[in-house]
């Protein structure tokens, strides 16, 4: 079983200075959204990957690309839609002549962070290819195996209840590999206004220093697994899942998976708050956005109103009681 070091306070302090940078620096290009980067960038740091599902121009291109740019590590962009195949993300063999041998040439895969721009517009075959890549760590072309970059970081948007034809809705167990889904929504009236004023900024992502290399990124990506998470937090998540699972509002409640990404994004959260340990505030905070993608709000469900964010507030609420 791999071992992790455990995550002192001294780490703990300089994760969250340099966090704190990093949120800071990618809000000059994206003002006025300041828990949604630091969502966003929880989840890089955890390993995850994130679904952005909102209204077309509200940001979510220019939140990939400033992140990238932050942080100085290579990226691509693919633009979705229904006539790109898997060949067109992960990359094809090609026929040399000279050396009568197929030789493999990458595609835009093959980046630490990944832009997958309206990914609901591909067919599920293409949408699979990305999924295939974020759960494995690599794509299979040709019986071949290769492995994309490490840290790996997809951010995949969507632009909501798409009215177009070609609109192909994630299956839930697709929705279910992210481990964050997050919406930007419209800025406050003063972010608003700010926006207007420096409205000649052709592309705001560019004016975005570099805070970090790659290689502190790597060494920011290692430290989560060592932060200590106590049986009691381990009870309270447990007990959020179960509860899930029997509320008559849900046809499905939490898997696994979500029960261990809430988990590891609760410790990259403790970190960002530059404690060692993981506590219920943690958890609290991160489960909607974490776990509310998950679930499958039931038909006859006795409040057809209430969002799976609103049932998964409460089942919140409800399991931070020991005696629930």
């Amino acid at each position: 079983m791999e071992q992790f070091s455990p995550t002192n306070t001294h780490q703990a302090e300089w994760f969250a200075e340099s966090f704190d940078k990093i949120v800071s620096n990618v809000e000059e290009a994206l003002v006025g959204k300041h828990t949604e980067i630091q969502l966003v960038l929880a989840s890089f740091f955890s390993g995850g990957h994130v679904l952005i599902e909102d209204t077309p121009g509200t940001g979510k291109t220019v939140l990939a690309e400033a992140i990238a740019n932050c942080l100085d590590v290579s990226n691509s962009r693919v633009l979705m839609s229904p006539e790109l195949s898997p060949a067109d993300i992960v990359g094809t063999s090609v026929y040399n002549q000279k050396t009568s041998t197929f030789e493999f040439h990458k595609g835009p895969i093959f980046k630490t962070m990944v832009l997958i721009d309206q990914i609901n517009h591909a067919t599920p075959m293409t949408q699979g290819a990305v999924l295939e890549a974020m759960e494995n760590g690599f794509v299979s072309v040709d019986g071949e195996v290769f492995e994309v970059d490490s840290p790996f970081f997809v951010i995949a948007t969507q632009n909501g209840a798409d009215p177009a034809s070609s609109y192909y809705p994630l299956a839930h167990g697709y929705l279910d590999r992210f481990m964050m889904k997050v919406s930007l929504g419209y800025p406050e009236d003063a972010y608003v206004e700010k926006l207007i004023t420096d409205s000649g900024l052709r592309t705001r992502a560019s004016q975005v220093e570099k805070i970090l290399g790659k290689d502190p990124a790597i060494v920011m990506s290692a430290l989560p697994p060592g932060v200590f998470l106590g049986p009691d937090i381990a009870s309270f998540i447990n007990r959020i899942a179960r509860n899930s699972r029997i509320d008559p509002r849900l046809s499905q409640g939490v898997s696994m998976r979500g029960v261990l990404q809430l988990a590891g994004a609760a410790r990259t959260w403790a970190l960002s708050r530059g404690r060692s340990s993981v506590i219920a505030d943690d958890i609290v905070e991160l489960a909607p956005s974490v776990l509310a993608h998950r679930v499958v709000p039931a038909y006859d469900a006795e409040s057809p109103d209430d969002s799976a964010v609103d049932v998964i507030n409460d089942i919140v609420t409800r399991a931070a009681d020991p005696r629930n």
